[in-house]
């Protein structure tokens, strides 16, 4: 049995290839059966984030910052919510001391949307574990035509960018990052 924080599942030296094990010669059905689904569901399990008890990776040093966009429709923002909820609780509340979450306002699946999806979230990881620099934001683009046509401030959840109500709804510098309330 594997040690909490590390992979339950091994894939095969040499994996079967995608529909070698279906039935009808090999040739997927139109509808997956139990039979196709064997190997797929070895790699769900190991790579589907369900495991909130994240205290063997914070042990050995891990940082994870994790984000999602508001307006995903492939998969919803809760799921997300929910698993850093439950993430608070397994790991108690020292979990924004090495794992912070940020919501994108008006962003799509990974990309694209209404409104500031370009960010360099790799960055801040690397400055967090490098230099030990938590990220309190993330600054954050709206890019039109080759052009910003807005910034905004990604905070850790759940703070929200609260404008200060007077400069530019354009401009991060007119945002700080709050609790919500």
């Amino acid at each position: 049995m594997a040690r909490t924080g590390e992979a339950r599942f091994a894939p095969p030296a040499n994996p079967p290839r995608r529909g070698a094990h279906c039935p009808r010669g090999g040739k997927r059905p139109p509808f997956p059966s139990d039979a196709c689904l064997g190997h797929e569901a070895a790699i769900r399990a190991l790579l589907n984030a369900t495991d909130p008890d994240l205290s063997a990776f914070r042990q050995r040093g891990g940082r994870i910052t994790m984000y999602h966009g508001w307006a995903d429709a492939a998969l919803t923002p809760l799921m997300s919510i929910d698993l850093y909820e439950r993430a608070l609780a397994a790991n108690r509340p020292d979990t924004p001391g090495f794992f912070r979450f940020y919501m994108v306002p008006g962003m799509f699946h990974c990309r694209g949307g209404y409104s500031t999806d370009s960010f360099d979230g790799m960055s801040a990881l690397v400055e967090w574990v490098e230099n030990g620099t938590a990220p309190d934001s993330i600054p954050a683009a709206r890019v039109e035509g080759g052009r910003v046509t807005r910034t905004r401030p990604l905070c850790p959840y759940p703070a929200l960018a609260t404008h200060d109500g007077q400069g530019s709804p354009d401009e991060a510098a007119s945002f700080a990052c709050r609790p919500p309330g």
